[in-house]
Order: structure tokens, then C-alpha cells, then sequence
């Protein structure tokens, strides 16, 4: 059915009230226990991310005095003479040491890594993605 000419999303998943949440577009809404698990990582990550849906949760778990770039990715590096320089600050800020490595993760992804793969590479070579500082 369509709408204005745009289609109507799918049915829902889960036989609650139909939405056009991209969870539900993608047969992956978390309020279906019994669905085919496509992403594993949402339904073992989905109480925190649910908490880190307030404004204020994510800026305090994200508080740090960091000088942060928040947006790594290969066209704002460049290689020369075997060193690596950060370009692009259009989007600094300041926050907890982790946070650029977080905005890294996807990137990787895109580059061809596994995200398993990526993690670990992050875990290896960035000491704050394996002990981000706790803050209570």
C-alpha cells in the first residue's frame, strides 16, 4: 500500500502496532524474542544502548578533557615520511579518550575488517578502547 507515493513500511515483527523505525524495516526489532537473530550484537548491547538513549547518560558517559577529532576516517589522514597526520578539525571537541576510536570502529568496517576484527585491532593499538575510564 502506498502512501503519497511512497510505500508503506512492512508489518510489524512482532505483531505490536506497525512503525517505520528502521529496526522494524530490517526485521530486527528487539520485541520479537523468538526472531531469526540477524545481528547478534544489538540484543547483548540493547540495555545499554537503551540507557545511552538519554542526552544526559551519553554526556556523562562520554565526559573526558580529550582533545577529540570525532571524525576519523581515511580521507582526513595522510601518510608522509612514515608518520600519520590528523586533518579536518571541523569537528573537535573534548570528551573521554575513547571516543575517537569509537567513530574509528565503522570505518575499519568499511575498509574491509571485520567488526571482530576491527575491535581487536582497536583493543591492540588504542590502551583506552581496552580500559575505557569508568566514570560513576
Amino acid at each position: 500500500m502506498s502512501r503519497g507515493g511512497v510505500s508503506a513500511p512492512p508489518a510489524s515483527n512482532s505483531g505490536v502496532s506497525p512503525c517505520d523505525c528502521l529496526a522494524h524495516r530490517l526485521g530486527n526489532a528487539a520485541d520479537q524474542p523468538d526472531r531469526t537473530r540477524r545481528y547478534g550484537w544489538d540484543l547483548e548491547h540493547a540495555v545499554g544502548l537503551a540507557e545511552l538513549d538519554d542526552p544526559a547518560a551519553l554526556a556523562r558517559a562520554t565526559e573526558g578533557d580529550t582533545l577529540l577529532h570525532c571524525d576519523l576516517r581515511a580521507d582526513n589522514m595522510l601518510l608522509a615520511r612514515g608518520r600519520v597526520m590528523v586533518i579536518d578539525w571541523s569537528w573537535f571537541a573534548r570528551g573521554a579518550t575513547w571516543v575517537d576510536a569509537a567513530f574509528l570502529l565503522p570505518q575499519l568496517v568499511l575498509a574491509g575488517h571485520t567488526a571482530a576484527g576491527a575491535e581487536r585491532l582497536l583493543a591492540e593499538t588504542v590502551p583506552a578502547w581496552r580500559r575505557p575510564r569508568r566514570r560513576g
